[in-house]
């Protein structure tokens, strides 16, 4: 109950401060960068963080789900339409199973999340009971789901079998749990089948082999680990349980191999508020220990040691945490912390922290008038700083801060490195220089004194002023309008006059600085460098070739071990003077090097050469010919001041920043970072997007999606990669993407690509990540569409071939049919006029003509006519392949009249053809043969006649006689009808029909 209330306090607490508390500032060495709404983060209040397997961020907020890729969030949400719809948007705890599903415990139930698909799963009750909030979820290593529930206790989930067990809250059972699970307050045993859980009635230990709890109510081995305490906030250190024990005061640690408590940590907080219960206890590589109170108290506790150091939100430092609560942590491969605040997340890496940052102002808020910090001087731990009003020393380990009024108040509205301090070697005192004097500070006695020039050694009208100080072995040197250096024996306190040849109009002296071999060295504007020739007693100019222009822009100098000058060119870059060979050269923005610049720089143990803009600064590597750079998150809008550099004697490197003080630790600068993982997140097409998921082996998309982004990250706490990517397939080289973590296609050809990227820091490389991506192609670009299409153009190819020697074949026949026809058409009309010129019919006609002209002339007359009708008819249609019916009938009627002439009534010949019918085609000739036939194949007499009947039946002309055959027929070649059959067989489709019936013969030829 002490721990719930104690939440619900807090919980309101942080609420009316709107996520922050104001606080002191850190006393930890820590500066914190952050990744919070502005960035993408779905809400800044934060419940958990998880990485997967795949190397994404899971992060878990009040305001729904984010999966992180270092740049870019896919956030899940309830409510949504669709598959990423949450049961809740508090998500409190989360894990990650072996199928690599992610769980998730929310404030009403639990879900899951397949990557691959983006499909969430949502579980809002088990046998019959309805879930409430989980905030503790633990993935186990034999893939089952345990997570904490507000209204039954301990829920598992078998995965295999889809079950669900319970273990309720039991106030009666000794072997069952006494009291419900705290927030963080579940963990697998690493070396035992089972679970450790905090609860408000004491540590807890389930045996899952047996399913017996173990507790203060049930602790048959009477494990010192178990009492009635409330606890909370578990964590795993190797073989070590830790864990908050809140009646105790104490963060306890418990052997959970050997059974035994090792460890008992109090922890002091500063602001009057007590440091438990503790919310959140995460153990880093290192075995440190990142503790968060409900009390808004951060603590770090070195593994070592168990020292523990407060840390503190504080609104005026950029750098400080972002909240002064955590509710989860996780450790990068880098070695840099990230904690899942109140506000956003908040990262540091106290492996890699090469800095330490000294807000003077919060002692002094003065400090930032004029130029703030304008020289400083160290004396061990205790630091001597000036500002235009103030001598102020601070002590970094007691964190001690004193001011002084200075007894000199000058004007200064133009001067950022006036007044100047520098230690005296040999006496416990320090000399500050001034436009026009000097003073000395007893550090002991806290007092100035003036310091005296003599009169002769300044310029005779009296019009002096200083331009530089500088203390070298027993020598204090001063520098100014007198046209020499003043040098005063610290030990034997006498002065002496060393001059300074062939100075320029507007010369003074900018810098000075002795080298390896102890000869001591000037930079007198704009001359060049001078050095101080010891025999002869006077400095003498050494640059004797021309000097480049950027020259007139160096001001301070560094002298590194091989005695080259580093010579920081506002406006130009980084140059270097070697006095042996009297030669210059100058490292640009090509090197790294930023040409904007100000201020004096330092050269540290390793040879980098370190250079200030504001609070940027550059590291210059001689060995490697470039520079790296980083940016500090102080006086970010702030440039009224110059930076200042010395070396301390630890070989560390303080700087100062106006109000600030920066410790650099150049040692652990730069060091071999592993190669982040390059995470590929997402693959978009317009108006979608499809997440890559841990099973995703290829994307495919379709033939409207050729156009389409990808995006790509690493995750780390300094975004300063370069990217480069390739689509293999696609793209011949590869692309530089400077740092943009996107990459843009379009209307990409259908077809199978491989999309691969890779960071590049410092011309070091990572891995490759790698995504197949299928295209769907047209289909008439697809292979088995050209298939088709070959086959199709074969098919009508050969079916062309086909057709052309068909109709090849056809038309040979035709022209053989032709041939046939001509020839069977004059056969016919050869047979037809063979047949008109038969002796019988012709005989037969003259004896018929020779009665008629006997007895009737005129009939005689009209007999020949039609006999010559006969004949003309023949002779004009021979060539014809067909006429009319209508001509054939008139031919046929004079044929008739003949043949009646002759036999009389022994022959009746009836024409029985439609009007209809009369346009229709026949052959020439072919009733006539037709009768012709009929009348030589059958006997004809009075007392029996011949009965012959022309009409139309159909398609079909018909010639019909009764059947009365003859014994013997005299002309008869039998080729007749066959070559009528035949003629008609090639101009018609329909053949020639002969009917022979028992009583009549007819003949049926089809209309052309």
């Amino acid at each position: 109950m002490r721990t719930a209330l104690a939440f619900i306090g807090i919980t309101l607490l942080w609420l009316l401060t709107g996520g922050s508390l104001c606080a002191q500032p850190n006393t930890l060495p820590l500066e914190f960068e952050h990744i919070q709404e502005q960035q993408g983060l779905s809400h800044n209040l934060m419940g958990a963080i998880l990485r997967d397997r795949n190397g994404f961020l899971w992060l878990g907020t009040i305001d729904g789900l984010n999966r992180f890729d270092g740049t870019h969030f896919t956030v899940f949400k309830s409510g949504l339409t669709g598959k990423q719809s949450l049961s809740n948007n508090r998500v409190h705890s989360l894990c990650e199973d072996k199928r690599g599903y992610i769980w998730i415990g929310t404030r009403r139930g639990i879900n899951y999340v397949d990557p691959a698909t983006q499909q969430i799963t949502r579980i809002d009750s088990v046998n019959g009971r309805r879930l409430s909030v989980c905030y503790s979820i633990v993935c186990d290593r034999r893939g089952d789901v345990w997570f904490s529930d507000g209204g039954i206790g301990l829920v598992c989930y078998r995965v295999k079998t889809g079950r669900y067990d319970l273990y309720p809250v039991s106030s009666t059972d000794p072997k069952m749990l006494t009291a419900h699970i705290t927030r963080n307050g579940l963990l697998e045993d690493p070396y035992r089948n089972g679970l450790w859980m905090t609860t408000p009635e004491g540590l807890h230990y389930l045996d899952t082999g047996t399913n017996t709890f173990y507790s203060h109510r049930h602790n048959p081995g009477a494990l010192p680990v178990f009492t009635k305490h409330s606890t909370s906030a578990l964590a795993m250190d190797g073989s070590r349980l830790i864990f908050s024990d809140n009646e105790a005061q104490a963060i306890r640690v418990f052997d959970a191999r050997t059974r035994r408590l090792q460890q008992a940590i109090r922890l002091t907080a500063t602001r009057n508020r007590e440091p438990f219960p503790v919310g959140t206890i995460f153990i880093d590589r290192n075995h440190n220990f990142w503790v968060s109170s409900w009390s808004f108290t951060l603590f770090f506790i070195e593994g070592g040691t168990g020292k523990a150091t407060e840390f503190f939100h504080d609104e005026a430092v950029k750098t400080s945490v972002a909240a002064n609560f955590f509710w989860d942590a996780w450790q990068h491969p880098d070695g840099s912390i990230w904690l899942a605040t109140m506000n956003g997340l908040s990262i540091t890496n106290p492996e890699r922290t090469f800095y330490t940052i000294y807000d003077l102002k919060r002692f002094d808020p003065t400090i930032n008038d004029y130029f703030g910090i304008s020289s400083m001087a160290a004396d061990g731990d205790t630091w001597w700083l000036t500002t235009p009003k103030y001598l102020m020393r601070f002590n970094r380990i007691t964190n001690q801060f004193e001011r002084y009024l200075l007894p000199v108040q000058e004007e200064n509205n133009y001067t950022p490195n006036l007044p100047q301090v520098i230690r005296d070697p040999v006496r416990n005192r320090l000399f500050i220089r001034f436009w026009r004097q000097i003073v000395t500070f007893d550090m002991t006695r806290k007092t100035f004194s003036p310091f005296r020039i003599p009169e002769s050694m300044l310029k005779p009208d009296g019009d002096t002023w200083l331009s530089y100080m500088d203390v070298q072995g027993p020598y204090l040197w001063l520098y100014g309008t007198f046209m020499a250096g003043l040098r005063y024996d610290l030990q034997r306190h006498t002065w002496e006059k060393i001059p300074i040849p062939k100075p320029a109009e507007h010369f003074h002296i900018t810098w000075a600085a002795a080298d390896r071999q102890g000869t001591y060295w000037l930079n007198g504007f704009p001359n060049g460098f001078y050095r101080l020739n010891t025999s002869r007693n006077r400095f003498e100019l050494h640059t004797r070739n021309p000097l480049p222009d950027y020259y007139k822009r160096c001001r301070s100098f560094m002298i590194d071990r091989q005695n080259a000058f580093w010579l920081p060119a506002d406006g130009a870059g980084l140059a270097r003077y070697i006095p042996a060979s009297d030669t210059f050269r100058l490292w640009g923005a090509k090197e790294g090097v930023d040409p904007n610049n100000y201020g004096m720089g330092s050269i540290d143990e390793a040879g980098q050469v370190w250079v200030p803009f504001y609070n940027r600064f550059w590291v210059f590597s001689p060995q490697k010919k470039h520079a790296r750079s980083f940016t500090l998150q102080i006086n970010e809008s702030e440039y009224q001041y110059a930076n200042n550099l010395i070396k301390l004697p630890d070989g560390n490197i303080l700087a100062s920043l106006k109000g600030y003080l920066v410790a650099f630790m150049p040692g652990r600068y730069g060091k071999p970072m592993p190669a982040p993982q390059v995470l590929i997140n997402s693959v978009s097409p317009p108006d979608t997007s499809y997440m890559v998921g841990n099973r995703t082996k290829e994307m495919a998309l379709s033939v409207d999606e050729n156009t389409f982004t990808i995006d790509y990250s690493v995750i780390t706490p300094h975004p300063i990669h370069k990217y480069r990517f390739k689509l293999d397939g696609y793209d011949d080289n590869w692309r530089e993407a400077g740092r943009k973590t996107m990459a843009g296609y379009t209307k990409i050809p259908g077809g199978t690509y491989t999309f691969r990227v890779k960071a590049i820091d410092d011309d070091t490389g990572t891995a490759e990540a790698t995504l197949k991506i299928v295209v769907d192609t047209e289909f008439y670009k697809k292979t088995w569409f050209k298939l088709l299409l070959l086959l199709a153009v074969a098919g009508l190819t050969l079916a062309f071939l086909h057709y052309r020697t068909q109709q090849t074949a056809k038309l040979h026949h035709l022209q053989m049919q032709a041939t046939r026809l001509e020839r069977d058409k004059t056969d016919i009309q050869y047979q037809n006029l063979i047949n008109h010129l038969n002796p019988h019919f012709l005989f037969n006609s003259l004896t018929s003509l020779n009665s008629l002209i006997v007895n009737e002339p005129r009939q005689a007359s009209r007999f020949l006519q039609k006999l010559s009708a006969i004949y003309r008819y023949i002779l004009q249609n021979k060539e014809k392949e067909t006429v009319s019916v209508e001509h054939e009938l008139s031919f046929v009627r004079h044929y008739i009249d003949l043949q009646q002439s002759r036999f009389e009534d022994g022959l009746h010949i009836t024409l029985d053809v439609p009007a209809g019918c009369l346009t229709r085609g026949v052959v020439p000739v072919t009733l006539q043969n037709l009768l012709e036939n009929a009348i030589k194949h059958n006997t004809i007499e009075d007392e029996k006649p011949l009965y012959i009947r022309v009409y139309a039946d159909g398609d079909y002309l018909c010639v019909e006689n009764s059947l009365q055959k003859k014994h013997f027929v005299e002309t008869s070649n039998k080729q007749g009808l066959d070559s009528l059959k035949t003629l008609y067989g090639y101009l018609s489709d329909k053949p020639v029909r002969i009917l022979d019936g028992p009583d009549t013969f007819t003949v049926m030829v089809p209309f052309l």
